[in-house]
């Protein structure tokens, strides 16, 4: 009896060693990939009379196992990073990208920012340093990436009047004819996905050209210059949820006339007629996710150029 179970043992082991060389042979792994990619899953249920003989299959396949699981043909092996905050809407991630919980449900995911957009105040000698609107980001809107586009809706500048009404403008509209020293107000409106609204920050820049006609044609002298960071705009909803159309906007505070920082040579300014004419505003908005933690993302730039006559 002793030596039927001896010689049974060795047949099951000899069994399980085939079977495990057959299952990590190249193109069974492929095969046996294959079907579990598609769902083929076979169970077939033997009753042996021999319990030594089942172990033998359950060893090949502990054997087989790490071959199919590490080499899945087509699927290349991904490691989630590791998440570093959970603010509100918004999740950090190790690598630095952010993925946003829209008001729908949706979820957006922004890989890291490679660019130079800086989330600070930029000082108006930094600002100066543009001799010409050919330095300056072009388009009405540009997202750092297509998803952004699910957050922010869009981007508009306003003249604003006295009495607080706005008029939206477009790129190349004329702003009017002013004394020198005085200046129309210009704010930004955002509207963002409702959800994300406490979250966004705004940085508009602006730049204000002399612009100098010559017969070689047109060249800009900086005038004025100016930066402002939003921190937290307040925003203001509007809308239907139950619709789909609600949203939140936010403003940025109306540029005032003393905050200007003047970019100016100082034999410009010596000649009156320098003060007058044409100028053309460069306006840069700069629109970004915060998570008022320390995280801070981002989401695109609108620019526009408007003109003004000085009188």
């Amino acid at each position: 009896m002793s030596d039927m179970i001896d010689r049974l043992r060795t047949i099951s082991a000899g069994a399980g060693r085939d079977i495990a060389t057959d299952l990590a042979t190249p193109s069974t792994v492929t095969a046996l990939a294959g079907r579990i990619q598609h769902g083929v899953r076979r169970r077939r249920i033997r009753m042996g009379a021999i319990g030594v003989s089942v172990a033998a299959v359950v060893g090949a396949a502990v054997i087989a196992a790490p071959t199919l699981l590490r080499s899945l043909p087509g699927e290349p092996e991904t490691i989630q990073p590791g998440i570093v905050r959970a603010v509100g809407p918004i999740t950090t991630y190790e690598d630095d990208s952010v993925s946003v919980v829209l008001s729908s449900g949706d979820l957006v995911s922004l890989p890291r920012y490679e660019g130079d957009v800086t989330f600070q105040r930029t000082s108006s000698e930094s600002l100066c340093m543009v001799t010409s609107p050919a330095g300056l980001p072009s388009g009405s809107w540009t997202p750092v990436t297509p998803d952004a586009n699910r957050i922010v809706q869009q981007v508009t500048i306003w003249k604003k009047a006295d009495d607080g009404t706005k008029s939206s403008l477009f790129t190349g509209s004329f702003l009017g004819a002013y004394p020198p020293g005085a200046q129309p107000a210009i704010v930004a409106t955002v509207q963002v996905d409702p959800a994300v609204a406490p979250f966004i920050a705004v940085k508009i820049s602006t730049w204000e050209f002399k612009v100098i006609e010559s017969d070689h044609g047109r060249s800009y002298a900086p005038a004025y210059a100016l930066s402002s960071l939003e921190g937290e705009p307040a925003p203001v909803y509007s809308g239907s949820a139950d619709l789909g159309t609600r949203v939140g906007t936010l403003e940025t505070r109306s540029i005032e006339l003393n905050e200007w920082g003047t970019c100016y040579k100082p034999e410009d300014l010596e000649d009156p007629s320098f003060r007058t004419g044409t100028f053309e505003w460069h306006v840069v908005v700069d629109v970004f996710l915060v998570d008022h933690k320390g995280g801070t993302s981002p989401l695109g730039t609108a620019a526009y150029w408007f003109e003004s006559e000085m009188v």
